[in-house]
């Protein structure tokens, strides 16, 4: 329970001491009589009761009336609210370079890739501290909730959640990932880009935002699958940025066989962020991939002033019809059973 407009609450004291005000004045005005001490002894009357009767209700309409305006309610917690948000899609890459246990996520852990995009993904969804100490207040705050979804890809892409803003069920489905099979031996980043753009295609958002996070490089050469180039271009005329993030290692790091593929993937990415207005990082390890969420929190942001918005059950003119009726009972009352000869 809660007021809408605490402030009338202020009239309780006044009101007290509208009623002593009164009261005195009336006390002044009554017919002087001498002490009847002598007669306490004897039953009350109905006149008494009468009286009572009147200045009860005097209080409690007042009361009843001022307890109205402030606005009483209680939320309902079990209505959907509608907010205001963008719709966010991470596209993860799965595949089984993903699984290696060789990212630094910090000086004592080293974990697969896979775990670090799954914990640091959370962080940014649900909002907590980041490995490098920065803390994300999460995309469901009182400015909104935003909607987010979730596509995984190896050889196909597969959409594990769509875009909702019920995250707990996406976190769900997070959870869920499991290691690549072995017929998933390819790496499809252009299908998995038109899979996560047609789901945010698919929701009314007044801004939408893909993350693709990846290893490595499209190798998936087939009749009919899309080049990552060709998604972006998809993307650029959808109007939705996409930002890209590597967790592979650095081009200087690996074999001289695997370098050039390294530095390929690298340039694709870029052009990928270049095409649609987006960004591309790299996030080869906890700090870095901390850092790059961090920054992506702050750019995903929706430009427009957001509000939500709950649904409440308003007390306020159940009470207001409960002081008139105390009114009109008061008035029924002082004009039949409680009626008085006042002085002039």
């Amino acid at each position: 329970m809660e007021l809408a407009n605490p402030e009338f609450l202020l009239l309780i004291p006044l009101a007290f001491a509208g009623f002593y005000y009164l009261r005195k004045k009336q006390a002044q005005r009554r017919i002087p009589w001498p002490h009847l001490i002598r007669f306490r002894s004897i039953p009350q009357t109905k006149a008494r009761w009468v009286r009572r009767s009147i200045l009860f209700l005097e209080y409690l309409s007042v009361m009843v009336l001022i307890l109205a305006a402030t606005g009483p309610r209680s939320p309902d917690m079990k209505t959907r609210i509608p907010t205001r948000g963008i719709a966010i899609m991470l596209v993860l890459d799965t595949s089984g370079s993903m699984e290696e246990q060789d990212f630094p996520w910090s000086d004592q852990e080293r974990i697969s890739r896979r775990e670090a995009a799954v914990r640091t993904f959370r962080t940014f969804v649900e909002g907590g501290t980041l490995p490098n100490g920065k803390i994300l207040a999460g995309r469901a705050t009182e400015k909104g909730i935003d909607q987010i979804g979730l596509v995984t890809f190896t050889t196909w892409p597969q959409t594990l959640c769509p875009p909702t803003t019920n995250h707990a069920a996406l976190l769900r489905a997070l959870d869920q990932i499991r290691p690549p099979s072995r017929l998933d031996t390819a790496t499809n980043i252009g299908d998995a880009l038109v899979e996560g753009l047609s789901r945010l295609d698919a929701i009314p958002a007044p801004q939408k935002v893909l993350i693709l996070l990846t290893d490595g490089e499209h190798n998936f050469a087939q009749e009919g699958v899309f080049k990552p180039t060709a998604a972006a271009q998809l993307a650029a005329n959808l109007n939705i940025p996409i930002f890209v993030v590597d967790t592979g290692p650095d081009p200087e790091s690996v074999d001289p066989v695997d370098r050039e593929n390294r530095q390929t993937a690298r340039k694709i990415n870029q052009n990928i962020a270049d095409l649609t207005h987006g960004y591309a990082f790299v996030a080869n390890n906890g700090d870095r991939l901390a850092d790059v969420y961090q920054q992506i929190d702050q750019l995903a942001k929706q430009p427009i002033v957001a509000h939500a918005y709950r649904r409440y059950h308003e007390w306020g003119p159940a009470l207001a019809l409960a002081g008139l009726i105390c009114l009109m009972m008061l008035v029924l009352l002082q004009n039949t059973l409680g009626r008085q000869i006042n002085p002039s």
